[in-house]
């Protein structure tokens, strides 16, 4: 799906606002930064591993945007991943997740995650994305059962 004519702030601030969030700047030192809205998300399979823990896999589709990295924006893609909900109710999990560019090159991308945010790093691809060693950090910005809001930055090469 191609937006022609819309910006990028445009869209990262709508994916805020259908949050009920407010736009904001990313003010880190990173070379490449944006927002990841993730939808849609689904819980194939959990298991209760105790009474207060369980395990549960994932699949999100995701869009990313960057103001600062034409290569990153607009890249759409599909995330598997497993979380772990401890007794507490903090979760913790990890991920592996296929963006494609508007080229169609694929970004491969492992994540780890907790209730606030993570890490991520490239692990290959195809076409400009092969050598991909690119990884960064995410923040979590706002949450509901069906849609995630993270922002994100790092230091981004290919």
């Amino acid at each position: 799906m191609k937006l022609r004519g819309t910006s990028i702030r445009t869209l990262q601030c709508a994916a805020a606002l259908s949050l009920g969030l407010a736009c904001s700047q990313v003010s880190r030192a990173d070379n490449c930064s944006g927002y990841i809205a993730e939808v849609n998300r689904s819980y194939e399979q959990s298991l209760e591993l105790n009474k207060t823990n369980r395990m549960s896999s994932f699949t999100s589709y995701d869009i990313i945007t960057s103001g600062d990295n034409p290569n990153f924006d607009g890249r759409m893609g599909e995330c598997h991943g497993t979380w772990l909900v401890m007794s507490n109710g903090d979760p913790k999990g990890g991920a592996y997740c296929a963006f494609t560019d508007k080229d169609g090159d694929t970004a491969y991308v492992q994540w780890e995650v907790t209730a606030q945010g993570g890490t991520w790093k490239g692990v290959g691809g195809t076409g400009k994305w092969a050598d991909n060693v690119s990884a960064g950090w995410t923040k979590l910005v706002a949450r509901d059962d069906k849609r995630t809001l993270l922002q994100w930055g790092g230091i981004c090469q290919q």
